[in-house]
């Protein structure tokens, strides 16, 4: 029995999404009629992510302080003696982001037809890292799991922690150096133009790094639209070529070797 991400009218007429368990699609859509719901569109939870990851989205995995959340959750019921299934159950229940509960719902549909924990987790290698899965893999071949889980929501805390450290360190540096580029866009854009007209009185030739500056700012004020698209478009392509295993290697070694960021990239 899998997990699909559903949406249906009611009678009503009204759009609603949800998540149902169910042996198949047209499985499913029988037990959204016997709820009154006329469905219009019935996925599998872990295509219906996929997709979502292939899109173009700004949606990317959850939050560290939900999977800490969803890992303390799931151990202490693990530990507490609930069977691993029923487990997975109360957690999606429980969390109040609908992509998590659908995550969560997606998993335990895997663990329901005979697969394990670590093979659920790994449809979805943007919200589990591989450490993370990796660790429930052993937890499960040596009959710890709820020691592991344990280990992983502590591990998942400190992470935590460890990055609201360095978002709170990151906050102001940050602001400087945006307030910086708007300063300077702002003088391209409005200062320089009227600052122009008095070289043009003058009559004499102007220095070179006065031209090149003249020439910056008549450039960023007739082509901003066509900069702001370039910069996104190439955006756009660096996360796709860094979802690829070879050229996201190659960066984290960059990352690794810079003086001060491979620094704390080694210690998140």
């Amino acid at each position: 029995m899998g997990a699909f991400e559903y949406k249906a009218l009611d009678t009503r007429g009204r759009e609603t999404k949800g998540t149902l368990e169910a042996d198949t699609a047209r499985h499913a859509r029988q037990l959204l009629r016997d709820k009154h719901l006329t469905p219009l569109d019935v996925t599998p939870a872990a295509e219906q992510d996929r997709g979502k990851r292939k899109a173009f989205s700004l949606q990317r995995g959850i939050s560290a302080a939900e999977l800490s959340l969803m890992t303390r959750q799931l151990a202490t019921l693990v530990r507490s003696g609930l069977p691993l299934e029923e487990a997975l159950l109360a957690v999606a229940q429980q969390t109040e982001k609908a992509r998590l509960s659908n995550v969560v719902m997606a998993v335990r549909g895997r663990l329901m037809e005979g697969h394990s924990l670590a093979y659920g987790l790994a449809e979805f290698p943007h919200i589990f890292p591989e450490i993370f899965r990796a660790t429930v893999a052993a937890g499960e071949q040596t009959g710890h799991l709820d020691a592991v889980l344990e280990r992983l929501a502590d591990y998942a805390e400190k992470r935590q922690a460890l990055q609201q450290k360095l978002s709170v360190a990151m906050i102001y540096p940050a602001v400087l150096i945006f307030m910086s580029f708007a300063i300077i866009i702002a003088m391209l854009a409005y200062v320089v133009p009227k600052v122009v007209a008095v070289f043009d009185n003058i009559g004499e030739e102007l220095p070179a790094l006065t031209r090149g500056l003249i020439f910056l700012s008549d450039f960023l004020r007739e082509w901003w639209m066509a900069l702001a698209v370039g910069v996104i478009a190439i955006a756009w392509m660096v996360r796709r070529v860094l979802r690829e295993p070879g050229p996201r290697q190659k960066y984290h070694r960059f990352l690794l070797r810079l003086p001060l960021v491979g620094r704390i990239t080694r210690g998140m």
